[in-house]
């Protein structure tokens, strides 16, 4: 049976109100949707772009954030690695702080002369040298913040291959850090530290 005039004048409001709340729904849900749908995708792009490495792989220095860390090119990819057994002293710690009632994290420089020497010794010595990255195993090749975990080689002029790891704990740069697993190269990082 057809609405009447009547029936549809009384219907109309409700309509226009249907369609503003859907308006508004659209308004509000659409951008979160948006915003959900590229964090996923990038997630997956991430996941992409770092396949697993073969064990042992060529890489050009970046640069040295501090005595254990530096940013190296992989396959003209920048990585961050961490270096495998040794703690250096860092130019930068994380610092959480409350900020109008909320949890506000920032990278804070940190005041320590002998981070400062780590990073330029550091530099000095691997600069212009080739590099190859060395992992532990498969399942050891990233930490929880998405660095590589690697020991480093450096191929002198006269062709020798120093470990970086074990040059920072002999020169004193950087301590022995050993966390329950077992490293591929601890006895030389053991050595090195005893004879300090």
């Amino acid at each position: 049976m057809p609405l009447g005039y009547e029936s549809r004048r009384r219907l109309a409001p409700r309509l226009r109100s249907f369609a503003r709340l859907a308006g508004w729904v659209i308004l509000i849900i659409l951008p979160f949707l948006a915003y959900r749908l590229a964090m996923l995708s990038h997630g997956v792009v991430v996941e992409l772009q770092r396949p697993d490495l073969p064990p042992i792989i060529a890489a050009k220095l970046s640069r040295v954030i501090d005595g254990d860390t530096i940013e190296v090119f992989i396959q003209g990819r920048r990585e961050r690695v961490q270096l495998l057994g040794v703690d250096g002293p860092e130019l930068f710690r994380k610092e959480t702080k409350q900020e109008n009632g909320r949890m506000e994290t920032e990278w804070v420089q940190v005041d320590d002369p002998q981070a400062a020497i780590a990073q330029k010794a550091l530099t000095q010595f691997m600069q212009g040298k080739p590099l190859t990255l060395e992992f532990n195993g498969e399942e050891d090749q990233l930490d929880r913040y998405g660095r590589l975990l690697a020991w480093v080689w450096v191929r002198e002029s006269d062709g020798t291959r120093v470990l970086v790891n074990e040059w920072l704990i002999r020169q004193g740069l950087a301590k022995l850090r050993l966390r329950g697993q077992a490293l591929k190269y601890q006895d030389l990082l053991q050595a090195a530290a005893a004879s300090e």
